[in-house]
Protein backbone atom coordinates (compact mmCIF):
# COMPACT_ATOMS: atom_id res chain seq x y z
CA UNK A 1 0.00 0.00 0.00
CA UNK A 2 1.41 3.33 -0.72
CA UNK A 3 2.27 5.55 2.43
CA UNK A 4 1.51 8.66 0.21
CA UNK A 5 -1.98 9.20 -0.98
CA UNK A 6 -3.81 12.37 -2.11
CA UNK A 7 -7.27 14.06 -1.03
CA UNK A 8 -9.85 14.48 -3.35
CA UNK A 9 -8.03 18.35 -3.55
CA UNK A 10 -5.07 16.99 -4.87
CA UNK A 11 -2.74 17.30 -1.19
CA UNK A 12 -0.85 14.73 -1.03
CA UNK A 13 -0.84 12.75 2.83
CA UNK A 14 1.69 10.76 4.53
CA UNK A 15 -0.48 7.90 6.04
CA UNK A 16 1.90 6.56 9.21
CA UNK A 17 1.45 3.29 11.70
CA UNK A 18 -1.64 1.46 11.82
CA UNK A 19 -3.95 2.09 14.62
CA UNK A 20 -6.53 -0.11 14.35
CA UNK A 21 -7.85 -2.95 11.65
CA UNK A 22 -11.48 -4.11 11.42
CA UNK A 23 -13.20 -5.73 8.93
CA UNK A 24 -13.30 -3.79 5.51
CA UNK A 25 -10.31 -1.42 6.52
CA UNK A 26 -7.77 -0.18 8.93
CA UNK A 27 -7.00 3.03 10.51
CA UNK A 28 -3.85 4.72 9.98
CA UNK A 29 -2.52 7.73 12.22
CA UNK A 30 -1.41 10.66 9.78
CA UNK A 31 2.19 12.24 11.04
CA UNK A 32 1.77 15.56 9.98
CA UNK A 33 -2.00 15.82 11.15
CA UNK A 34 -2.41 14.89 14.87
CA UNK A 35 -6.17 15.60 14.65
CA UNK A 36 -7.07 13.21 12.36
CA UNK A 37 -6.99 9.72 11.12
CA UNK A 38 -7.59 7.77 7.68
CA UNK A 39 -9.53 5.23 7.33
CA UNK A 40 -8.31 2.91 4.14
CA UNK A 41 -10.04 -0.08 2.76
CA UNK A 42 -8.59 -3.33 2.53
CA UNK A 43 -10.47 -3.84 -1.18
CA UNK A 44 -10.91 -0.83 -3.03
CA UNK A 45 -14.76 0.40 -2.82
CA UNK A 46 -17.33 -0.01 -6.07
CA UNK A 47 -18.51 2.97 -8.09
CA UNK A 48 -21.29 3.59 -5.92
CA UNK A 49 -19.35 3.36 -2.59
CA UNK A 50 -16.90 5.42 -3.93
CA UNK A 51 -19.61 8.03 -4.53
CA UNK A 52 -21.25 7.91 -1.21
CA UNK A 53 -18.14 8.95 0.38
CA UNK A 54 -17.86 11.32 -1.97
CA UNK A 55 -20.92 12.98 -1.14
CA UNK A 56 -20.40 12.35 2.52
CA UNK A 57 -17.02 14.44 2.80
CA UNK A 58 -18.60 17.16 0.83
CA UNK A 59 -21.27 17.79 3.36
CA UNK A 60 -18.60 17.81 6.26
CA UNK A 61 -19.24 20.83 8.44
CA UNK A 62 -18.71 22.21 12.20
CA UNK A 63 -22.45 20.89 13.18
CA UNK A 64 -21.51 17.20 12.07
CA UNK A 65 -18.04 17.54 13.23
CA UNK A 66 -19.42 18.64 16.27
CA UNK A 67 -20.90 15.30 17.29
CA UNK A 68 -19.64 12.28 14.99
CA UNK A 69 -16.27 11.26 13.32
CA UNK A 70 -17.61 12.09 9.80
CA UNK A 71 -15.93 11.72 6.55
CA UNK A 72 -13.90 15.07 5.64
CA UNK A 73 -11.90 14.17 2.40
CA UNK A 74 -11.75 11.17 -0.12
CA UNK A 75 -8.29 9.44 -0.18
CA UNK A 76 -6.37 8.33 -3.47
CA UNK A 77 -3.45 6.39 -4.50
CA UNK A 78 -2.94 8.79 -6.95
CA UNK A 79 -4.03 12.40 -8.22
CA UNK A 80 -7.60 11.90 -9.55
CA UNK A 81 -7.44 7.79 -8.89
CA UNK A 82 -10.16 5.88 -7.67
CA UNK A 83 -11.40 6.24 -4.09
CA UNK A 84 -9.63 3.92 -1.43
CA UNK A 85 -10.24 5.65 1.85
CA UNK A 86 -11.42 9.25 3.74
CA UNK A 87 -9.99 11.40 6.09
CA UNK A 88 -11.82 11.89 9.52
CA UNK A 89 -11.17 13.86 12.63
CA UNK A 90 -9.43 11.57 15.56
CA UNK A 91 -11.34 10.38 18.25
CA UNK A 92 -9.35 9.55 21.63
CA UNK A 93 -10.01 9.61 25.51
CA UNK A 94 -13.48 9.11 24.83
CA UNK A 95 -15.41 5.77 25.86
CA UNK A 96 -17.59 3.13 23.99
CA UNK A 97 -21.46 4.23 24.61
CA UNK A 98 -22.07 1.43 26.68
CA UNK A 99 -19.82 1.97 29.43
CA UNK A 100 -22.59 4.60 30.25
CA UNK A 101 -26.12 2.29 29.37
CA UNK A 102 -24.27 -0.85 30.93
CA UNK A 103 -25.19 -0.96 34.79
CA UNK A 104 -22.01 -3.03 35.29
CA UNK A 105 -19.72 -0.99 34.06
CA UNK A 106 -21.70 2.78 35.02
CA UNK A 107 -20.89 1.32 38.46
CA UNK A 108 -17.55 0.40 38.08
CA UNK A 109 -16.60 3.44 35.38
CA UNK A 110 -19.28 6.19 36.27
CA UNK A 111 -20.28 5.24 40.08
CA UNK A 112 -21.69 8.40 40.68
CA UNK A 113 -23.37 8.82 37.44
CA UNK A 114 -27.17 9.20 38.35
CA UNK A 115 -30.45 9.86 35.75
CA UNK A 116 -29.64 13.18 35.10
CA UNK A 117 -26.33 11.93 33.51
CA UNK A 118 -27.98 9.13 31.51
CA UNK A 119 -30.48 11.80 30.61
CA UNK A 120 -27.79 14.78 29.20
CA UNK A 121 -25.99 11.43 27.53
CA UNK A 122 -29.26 10.10 25.65
CA UNK A 123 -30.22 13.84 24.70
CA UNK A 124 -26.44 14.12 22.69
CA UNK A 125 -26.82 11.15 20.87
CA UNK A 126 -30.43 12.37 19.65
CA UNK A 127 -28.63 15.14 18.36
CA UNK A 128 -26.15 13.98 16.74
CA UNK A 129 -28.68 11.91 15.22
CA UNK A 130 -30.66 14.78 13.91
CA UNK A 131 -27.61 16.67 12.70
CA UNK A 132 -27.23 13.99 10.57
CA UNK A 133 -30.62 13.54 9.41
CA UNK A 134 -31.08 17.19 9.08
CA UNK A 135 -27.94 16.85 6.51
CA UNK A 136 -30.16 14.12 4.40
CA UNK A 137 -27.91 11.02 5.73
CA UNK A 138 -29.38 7.80 6.92
CA UNK A 139 -27.80 5.63 9.35
CA UNK A 140 -27.60 2.13 8.89
CA UNK A 141 -25.39 0.48 11.46
CA UNK A 142 -26.03 1.57 15.07
CA UNK A 143 -23.93 -0.47 17.84
CA UNK A 144 -22.20 0.30 21.12
CA UNK A 145 -19.13 1.68 18.97
CA UNK A 146 -20.51 3.84 16.82
CA UNK A 147 -22.09 6.22 19.39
Amino acid sequence: MPRTLYTSKGSAVDIGRELGKGGEGSVFDIPAMPNAVAKLYHKAPDRKKQAKLSFMASTADTKLLNYIAWPQETLHPNRGGPVIGFLMPKVSGKDPIHMVYSPAHRRQDYPKAAWDFLLYVARNVAASFETVHAHNHVIGDVNQNSC
